[in-house]
């Protein structure tokens, strides 16, 4: 069945309008049977369309319920905010943060885990440790009069919901001025990317993300001489399980593919 299968590419850029366009692109001239997306501004923009033609749609790295809840065709590969949200409070916790600054990005994705970890903040009773609450466009880069803030506040850690190229920027930024807190994180911490354009100011910091299957890191590494990338390790899963379902039904037909991604557990 591998042989059958056939994956084409296309780049969205990362915006909604180019997630558009390259989905009526992959249905419309290259008769894709099922569609891949990264992320849950690239998700939210299709699922709608996924639906209304019968396309499955895979939404990997995407924390935003939303593209799947209540659609019979589109599915979710990641970890959700509140299992991620869980482990970042205990954590605040043990390492006795006494202000915590929040700077967050205006992106699907990331609002839904800012909701999450500030529900989970909530049910432990830390509300007061929070000093410091603000967001910012998604490509923002200058956080300067932020951070002037939250040492003015002497905060002690920053809970970024930043995105990728804002990370570092802040990092940076941060590490230029003196700032001297510990910078927390959900995901996107750990791409190399992020850590070389951050110039070793992202280094000794911690953050909570996905885990994936040492054999799979074992493999990529390998194969391509660096560490995964964000969310290389779902990717991976949503085609194989797609590639699973394929062979699974003999068919791509969307309704036997719905109920196949439907039936899989842990």
């Amino acid at each position: 069945i591998r042989g059958k299968v056939r994956v084409i590419f296309e780049d969205d850029a990362w915006a909604a309008k180019g997630t558009v366009s390259a989905f009526q692109k992959l249905v419309n001239v290259d008769q894709a049977h099922a569609i891949t997306v990264l992320g849950s501004g690239s998700g939210m923009a299709v699922a709608p369309l996924a639906e209304q033609k019968g396309i499955i749609l895979m939404a990997i790295g995407a924390s935003n319920i939303n593209v799947v809840k209540g659609r019979k065709y589109c599915f979710l590969n990641w970890v959700t905010p509140e299992a991620e949200a869980e482990k970042l409070v205990q954590e605040i916790a043990r390492r006795k943060y006494q202000k915590l600054a929040l700077v967050g990005a205006e992106q699907e994705g990331m609002i839904s885990i800012y909701n999450a970890v500030l529900e989970e903040i909530k049910k432990a009773g830390m509300q007061d440790k929070i000093h410091l609450d603000e967001r910012f466009m998604a490509n923002e880069t200058d956080y300067r009069t932020f951070i002037v803030k939250a040492r003015s506040r002497m905060v002690d850690g920053a809970v970024l919901f930043l995105l990728p190229g804002s990370i570092a920027s802040f990092a940076k930024q941060a590490r230029q001025s003196g700032f001297g807190a510990d910078l927390i994180g959900i995901e996107l911490f750990e791409d190399d990317n992020e850590v070389r354009a951050a110039e070793g100011a992202l280094n000794g910091q911690w953050y909570v993300t996905a885990a994936s299957a040492p054999a799979f890191e074992k493999r990529y590494f390998a194969e391509y001489q660096e560490n995964s990338a964000f969310a290389a390790a779902n990717g991976y899963d949503a085609v194989s399980l797609l590639v699973e379902a394929f062979k699974k039904n003999n068919s791509a037909e969307a309704d036997q593919i719905a109920r196949f991604l439907s039936s899989v557990k842990n």
